[in-house]
């Protein structure tokens, strides 16, 4: 039988560890989709049903919110806890949540952090080769952080290590994922998904 923090592994909830999409409408549904597997999952994520409520949790509360549960004796306990939190969460309990915003947040998150939509996208498309200002693009989608104007974006340098403006960075960063370049276009030689790629867009647009 697995123990709780296997259940509630990257394996079988990859759709959380990237702040993804949970579906409920009650607390027994959360319970239920949360003890579901990977085939229910995906079959309830792709009903047009209104049983199938498409909401958005911050992949970083999440975190916060799990850091007890490992596998032991009490794991029982903390899956219960986590549970709890879910269920009672701000998230859950909203009466008509609206697309891409996160309603439960982490401790001390800064009020100027991109939606979670935004976060969403960046995460699964983005974050995984531009992690560094050091590295491929100059840029570091892994953090959001305050320049010298007091403006919060992502650490994006030129090709010789000077800072860019938030807006030369969103307009470079629009145009490698709309160009029909495909030696340029962001993801590289993959598929961006047609919705992600249409938020993302109408983001960066000034």
């Amino acid at each position: 039988m697995p123990t709780a923090a296997s259940i509630w592994a990257p394996s079988l909830f990859s759709f959380t560890a990237s702040a993804a999409l949970i579906a409920s409408e009650s607390a027994a549904t959360v319970i239920a989709t949360l003890a579901a597997t990977p085939k229910e999952i995906a079959r309830c994520r792709t009903s047009t049903s209104s049983y199938c409520r498409f909401l958005l949790v911050d992949r970083d509360w999440l975190a916060e919110i799990s850091t007890d549960l490992v596998d032991g004796p009490q794991s029982g306990v903390a899956f219960k806890s986590v549970l709890k939190r879910l269920v009672l969460s701000r998230t859950f309990s909203a009466a008509d949540p609206a697309p891409g915003v996160c309603y439960d947040l982490p401790t001390g998150a800064s009020p100027d952090r991109p939606s979670c939509a935004i976060a969403q996208i960046v995460s699964n498309s983005c974050a995984t080769c531009h992690s560094s200002p050091m590295g491929p693009g100059h840029l570091d989608f892994t953090h959001w952080t305050k320049d010298a104007t007091g403006t919060w974006w992502w650490s994006h340098t030129n090709e010789n290590g000077a800072p860019l403006d938030p807006a030369e960075s969103r307009r470079r960063i629009d145009d490698r994922i709309t160009t029909t370049d495909l030696t340029r276009r962001m993801p590289l030689l993959q598929a961006f998904p047609p919705d992600d790629l249409r938020t993302f867009h109408d983001w960066l647009e000034p």
